[in-house]
């Protein structure tokens, strides 16, 4: 009997060091992932931080936005002027070569 009583508790040793290996195993996959979302985690304060910047980039972009639409309108009455001009100009030059032509 004691025999058979050793058997199983040797067996029922061998059960549980086959649990305690796991839980070991899976304790330390744990802690590994808490280290990976530990070093990967972003405090509030930061985020405030990359905001604030977001903000002042979006003011510079916003400012130059303005400047080349400014600089747009402006070469736009520039290309009307002109464009104006160089047609008076041919209207004249035609009249002219059409009055000496003759």
């Amino acid at each position: 009997m004691t025999e058979n009583h050793d058997k199983n508790q040797d067996v029922t040793l061998a059960v549980l060091k086959n649990d305690v290996d796991y839980i070991k195993k899976e304790v330390t996959s744990i802690s590994t992932t808490l280290g990976i979302m530990e070093r990967s985690y972003v405090k509030r304060s930061e985020v405030s931080g990359h905001l604030k910047d977001a903000d002042e980039i979006h003011g510079d972009l916003l400012a130059s936005i303005k400047a080349i639409e400014l600089d747009v309108a402006i070469f736009k009455t520039q290309v009307k002027t002109w464009g104006a001009a160089a047609v008076l100009a041919m209207g004249i030059v035609q009249f002219l070569i059409a009055a000496f032509i003759k």
